[in-house]
């Protein structure tokens, strides 16, 4: 961390600063500014912790999660509350800090979560904790002073260090420092310098945070990063949770002094949990409280835990650390004990947690505990201070926080602005697809004809803008998810309500859609050639501005009221849908439903698109020509006998008013522009709102606690059942910790019975450098770097954090696939083969797993694939069976792997990628954390073998398949909800559509009903996209550096695996829809029909696929999707821009090029070729003939090339026309000129589906060639 420590252990002066003198100072300046103190003792009373759900559960799989006979024998299984503390009892002095120590699962975690006021995830907590004397309830008003910092580094990755340290500075200056005069910004600076400079951070302060996907400071200094968070929160009371993990030896020793230093000269109070503390870091601690299963078997002065044991009768090897003799005192395979204490010495946690209870420390700790009343006014001064921080006390809104509401809103502004330019790619791609959505939808509608002949594509071009904005805004459901843990955390140490990050999210939205906007409007507007009026024009801007704000502002309150994204996604997609179709285009009011009518009236985009669509037909008179002109042709030029098809035509059919158009076809009227706007202003505002309240009363406390989940089945339930212990959250109940001996797997198998060979090749690098590129030039991270590693030895790399272990690792294990590498890496003298990355064991610290496998699968998996394939398979099996046994694995090996906190804990995780790594039966292992005794096997190494893979690709493909199957069947909220969304969306169109007849109007709504069908996919691929994603990141992380499968087989296996579900979704929704709307069932049409449903669950599958291939992340992606999917193929489709009035740059290429022609072709023609138009009275046209002529005789010539018929062709009075006389004509107006299109097209979608399947192929190759390994020079 930079701070170095003298024989005091106190930092040195280094470059004129030191931490500790510089709080004695600012001690000083409080002092004299007469700033109160806020020191708290931390006191805890007969402190015993149940936990919520601490059996283990078996998981559900797509039957058994709505199978009624498994649901009611889960239901009726015994559930038994664990108890994870047990009656503790002790005291924490303002300036004292306490070690809490343990092995995992013994409590540490929940004791940490428990004096820190997070109950929410346990099911009860009884005894008492006291803050001073505050309760908990009263503590709770001053969640700021009390915090917890859990290991998980959880930031903006595209701030800086600067950024993300000068947020948590400016939301945490207290209202007495104001008030004394000492300038905000002086100790804003003040504080981001010290801060780095404690943390040895300096430097890295315009760097960025980055994460997994964003390149930024290294694993350590990010984890200084978020002490430098809560430093800079100023809690009296801090609970930290192995804060020191990812930190080398040095840096931990570094924090814990850094800690002792505040703690001294602060006075407030640290509790801290390590799980690896050298002797210098322990003897910083005045306290440590030992803990074995819940059970407090030591609490008392740091300097008297080794005698107190050795007096019970353990013996501390000579040179070891305290810590670990403490821990391994609870371990029956690492204690000893002196000669004469075999038998009598404590050995269980019940024995040791009597014997310290009958112990005089105990007593002598007990009298030591300060008296609540005692501590009466050390509470009062601190409350007060505390009191004296906020900025107005008085204010509810201000409980806990220090600077005021518009103070956080302006905080948060600035911060998310900083978050957005910060992020580049996502805020480029936002404003360039803006750009070519106006380019590709205005060029489509380009210059629409002022006249009856685009009086529907100027509908459907007016209608556009809020297609794009809404699928665009969708985007923020996977922003919301991203953003919830940081949102969680700094809630959590009082940075800011909840309201105020909404209201700066409403306020930051302002510009980006400003400018989003600005640019279609721009050139959208001027290239369809709307009015020519510049108040038309800013009517037209300001309007699609507050929509995409309001449809901003209504995904986030999706996004905000789930918890689960499967199920935002699913909502936001069918809510998408429904806003679509009846915001008028789709359905007009007057011919909607009286049961879905009501909808409208709650739409947003209904009244968004009324005011744009009166803003432009107010004022337009149009010509009625060509087609909608009965009769029309040369024979009838000049003549007055004619009539306009078109609604709200004048008397004379030679023209439309557009007031009188949009009253007749749609029910509109301009005088309700300003009105819709004020109302878009009200949804915007309500929507914000209630995305503010749901984020206000959320309870960031209330995760359900974490357990083992176990594989369906008769077995497991039963060996599920007998596995209860105390648990604890870092380790659940089935764990067993290494080298217990309660389980027969603590006999380590020998070498013959793991049958492997020993190996007798000599690992060297010589000379090894390693280059990147960076901003502005080039870095060396290794530099002329020489070693070697005999067989049967065991080498560690050491080194301050950011030295290059790390990187050193990954260039020997020849997993980096960016930069230059020079020099030679060598077995016994050699060049590696291609077969090394397969063939060396390499545990990254990122323990990735496929969470739905179980641990038995994933080792079989890894042995199937890695290990020859000339070995046979059973000796692959026998072999995973050694592993499972020599890792103790045997109680979790049907255990479901997960996620970490639902799922495997972190050890178990940890000891179960050592297991993938050994079933490999890999010639070098390679470790980033600490090796593991066991582990000391190894396989020959072939040094002959040349092939990339171990199997062939036949083998690959069959067993990633089979692994993909199983993790769909096992994610039933995935699989249910992509059904939910077909099924919900066909009923929903199947009854806006109700029993369509056979009326012109009811051939456009055919069209319509068709074309709806499009809208389920948008729901459905944001979902599957960030499942894609995430299959693609263990891929890539772990499976394809070290050539287990290639990405040939890892694509096959996602398109096949989803291929049944797909087909049983385009079974639901044709089932739903078909027969709803009304169309013919005859089975030539409804079959052709059915089957071309399937294809497109197909074609939409891949499409979404083939996106998240490409994109680095599910926010990318959900950018990227409107500008390919509504851009490129509703745009092009049809239906918005019939083909006859396509532009040509457009027509003859795109149109053929785009797979929705073809689609909806397929689905609509033949339902229209068997329709024989009957027209109702609003769809007719009524003209007078000539005198002296019957309306068939007039018509005469128009009927050799017109389409239509006459009511009554023998009237001389008046002609009744109607537009199509079957829906056969009406197809052809849309360029499907022979039924026989229907099947055509259907043909072409299947070839469609097969390219679009290669498309996924081509950009996940793509995406291997960016991500190749490193150049070797």
């Amino acid at each position: 961390m930079g701070v170095q420590l003298n024989e005091k252990n106190e930092p040195l002066d280094i470059e004129g600063f030191s931490y500790r003198k510089w709080l004695e100072d600012n001690e000083a300046k409080k002092a004299i500014d007469k700033i109160e103190k806020k020191h708290l003792s931390l006191t805890w009373r007969h402190l015993s912790v149940t936990g919520v759900d601490s059996r283990t559960v078996l998981g559900h799989d797509v039957i058994s999660c709505v199978n009624p006979v498994e649901l009611i024998s889960d239901a009726r299984g015994s559930v038994d509350d664990i108890t994870i503390l047990h009656d503790l009892t002790g005291q924490v002095k303002a300036g004292e800090m306490m070690l809490v120590l343990g092995r995992p699962g013994s409590g540490c975690t929940s004791f940490l979560k428990t004096v820190a006021n997070k109950r929410g995830s346990f099911k009860s907590v009884t005894g008492d904790v006291f803050y001073g004397n505050m309760s908990p309830e009263e503590a709770d008003q001053y969640r700021g002073a009390i915090l917890y910092n859990n290991e998980d580094d959880i930031h903006f990755p595209t701030l800086t260090v600067a950024q993300t340290l000068g947020f948590a500075v400016k939301n945490r200056v207290s209202r007495q420092i104001r008030k004394k005069n000492r300038g905000v910004e002086e100790h804003h600076e003040e504080m981001l310098h010290v801060i780095p400079e404690a943390l040895g951070i300096s430097h890295a302060k315009g760097t960025l945070v980055g994460n997994e996907f964003v390149r930024g400071v290294s694993g350590g200094e990010r984890k200084r990063v978020s002490i430098g968070e809560v430093m800079a929160a100023q809690g009296a009371i801090t609970c930290w949770d192995n804060a020191t993990r990812g930190l080398d030896a040095s840096t931990a020793l570094e924090f814990a002094q850094t800690c002792r230093a505040l703690v001294d000269k602060t006075k407030a109070v640290a509790v801290v949990t390590l799980y690896q503390a050298g002797n210098g870091i322990f003897d910083l601690f005045d306290k440590v409280l030992v803990l074995d299963e819940g059970r407090q078997i030591y609490y008392g002065p740091a300097n008297m835990a080794k005698a107190y044991f050795e007096d019970l009768g353990f013996v501390c090897p000579p040179g070891a650390n305290i810590a670990d003799f403490l821990t391994s005192s609870t371990v029956e395979t690492e204690r000893r004990f002196k000669a004469g204490y075999e038998d009598s010495a404590p050995k269980t946690a019940q024995e040791l947690e009597i014997a310290y209870r009958n112990s005089d420390l105990a007593r002598q700790m007990q009298a030591d505990i300060i008296p609540l009343e005692e501590l009466e006014q050390e509470t009062t001064i601190a409350k007060r201070a505390l009191e004296n921080d906020q900025p107005n006390h008085k204010s509810p809104l201000q409980t806990s926080y220090t600077i005021g509401f518009g103070h956080q809103i302006l905080a948060c502004v600035q911060r998310d602005i900083q978050v957005m330019l910060g992020d580049k790619a996502s805020f480029g791609m936002q404003q360039i697809a803006a750009l070519i959505q106006s380019l590709c939808s205005g060029s489509l509608f380009y210059n629409l004809p002022a006249s009856s002949a685009g009086i529907f594509p100027r509908s459907g071009a007016i209608f556009y803008p809020l297609v794009f904005f809404n699928l665009s805004s969708m985007a923020e459901v996977t922003a919301t998810f991203f953003g919830r843990p940081i949102l969680d955390r700094h809630r959590d140490f009082s940075f800011y309500r909840p309201s105020a990050f909404v209201i700066a999210k409403m306020i930051t939205d302002i510009p980006n859609v400003i400018l989003q906007v600005s640019i279609f409007a721009i050139v959208y507007y001027f290239l369809i050639g709307l009015q020519m009026d510049a108040g038309k024009f800013f009517t037209f801007w300001i309007i699609t501005i507050i929509s995409a704000l309001m449809l901003t502002s209504l995904y986030r309150l999706i996004g905000c009221m789930f918890s689960s994204f499967d199920n935002a996604a699913k909502i936001s997609g069918f809510y998408s849908m429904v806003m679509m179709v009846y915001a008028g285009f789709f359905i007009p009011f007057q011919t909607m439903h009286v049961w879905f009518r009501w909808i409208w009236y709650i739409n947003p985009c209904g009244y968004a698109y009324e005011a744009l669509l009166a803003n432009e037909y107010a004022g337009l008179v149009l010509e009625c020509i060509g087609a909608q002109l009965i009769p029309n042709g040369d024979a009838y030029a000049g003549t007055q006998n004619r009539a306009c098809t078109i609604p709200g035509a004048s008397a004379d059919g030679t023209h439309i008013i557009g007031e009188d158009y949009l009253q007749t076809a749609f029910s509109y009227s301009p005088a309700h522009i300003w009105r819709n706007f004020g109302i878009c202003v009200a949804w915007w505002l309500a929507f914000t709102a209630c995305t503010a309240i749901a984020m206000e009363r959320a309870n960031i406390n209330s995760s359900g606690k974490s357990s083992v989940i176990f594989k369906r089945g008769k077995d497991n339930k039963s060996t599920s059942k007998s596995l209860r212990k105390p648990t604890d959250e870092e380790k659940q109940s089935v764990s067993i910790p290494i080298g217990s001996s309660s389980s027969s797997a603590t006999q380590v198998p020998e070498d013959d019975d793991l049958k492997l060979a020993r190996n007798e090749s000599v690992f060297t690098w010589d000379h090894l450098s390693y280059t990147v590129d960076v901003p502005g030039g080039k870095r060396k991270l290794l530099d002329d770097i020489t070693g070697w590693v005999k067989p049967g030895q065991l080498g560690a790399l050491m080194g301050s954090s950011g030295a290059g272990k790390t990187t050193l690792l990954d260039v020997l294990a020849q997993r980096k696939d960016t930069g230059v590498i020079t020099g030679e890496v060598l077995v016994d003298g050699r060049p590696l083969p291609v077969s090394f990355q397969r063939s060396a064991g390499y545990c990254e610290q990122m323990d990735v797993h496929e969470g739905t496998s179980t641990v038995r699968e994933a080792l079989i998996f890894s042995a199937r694939l890695r290990q020859p394939m000339e070995t046979p398979d059973q000796e692959k099996i026998n072999y995973v069976e050694s592993i499972i046994k020599l890792l103790e694995l045997e109680d979790i090996q049907d255990a479901l792997i997960g996620v970490p906190g639902a799922g495997l804990t972190i050890e178990q995780r940890k000891r179960l990628t050592i297991g993938v790594e050994l079933a490999a039966k890999p010639s070098i292992l390679l470790f980033l954390d600490e090796p593991t005794s066991g582990l000391d096997g190894q396989s020959s190494f072939n040094i002959t073998d040349d092939r990339d893979f171990a199997t062939p690709l036949w083998t690959q493909l069959k067993l990633v398949t089979a692994r993909q199957k199983t993790a769909l069947w096992r994610n039933p909220t995935y699989i249910w909800n992509k059904f939910f969304l077909h099924v919900s969306s066909s009923l929903f169109a199947g009854f806006t559509y109700w029993k369509l007849g056979n009326s012109v109007s009811d051939l456009q709504l055919t069209l319509l009903a068709c074309f709806n069908f499009l809208f389920v996919a948008i729901g459905v691929i944001a979902q599957l996209q960030p499942l894609f994603m995430h299959y693609r990141d263990i891929f890539e992380a772990r499976e394809k550096k070290s050539k287990m499968y290639s990405w040939v087989a890892f694509v096959s296996a996602q398109l096949i695996a989803e291929m049944p579900y797909l087909v049983i979704c385009g079974v639901l929704y044709f089932a739903c829809w078909y027969f709803t709307i009304g169309l013919t069932v005859a089975g030539s049409t409804s079959g052709q029909v059915f089957f071309q449903m399937i294809l497109f669950e197909f074609l939409y599958t891949a499409i979404g696929q083939g996106i998240a291939a490409i994109s680095p992340n599910p926010f990318f992606a959900s950018l990227l999707n409107p500008t390919i999917i509504a851009a490129f193929f509703i745009n092009f489709a049809g239906v918005l821009q019939p083909y006859s009035q396509l532009s040509v740059f457009w027509k003859y290429w795109m149109y053929y090029l785009n797979p929705y022609n073809y689609l909806i072709g397929g689905l609509v023609t033949q339902p229209l070729y068997d329709i024989d138009v009957v027209c109702s009275a609003k769809d007719i046209a009524s003209f007078a003939p000539p005198n002296g002529s019957t309306c068939g005789e007039y018509m005469a010539k128009f009927f050799e090339a017109g389409f239509g018929y006459l009511v009554d062709p023998e009237s001389t009075t008046n002609c009744e026309y109607c537009a199509f006389k079957t829906g056969g004509e009406y197809a052809k107006t849309l360029n499907y000129n022979e039924r026989m299109y229907g099947w055509r097209d259907t043909g072409i979608t299947a070839l469609f589906c097969i390219s679009t399947y290669g498309f996924v192929f081509l950009m996940m190759k793509l995406r291997s060639k960016k991500t190749k390994s490193a150049k070797l020079e």
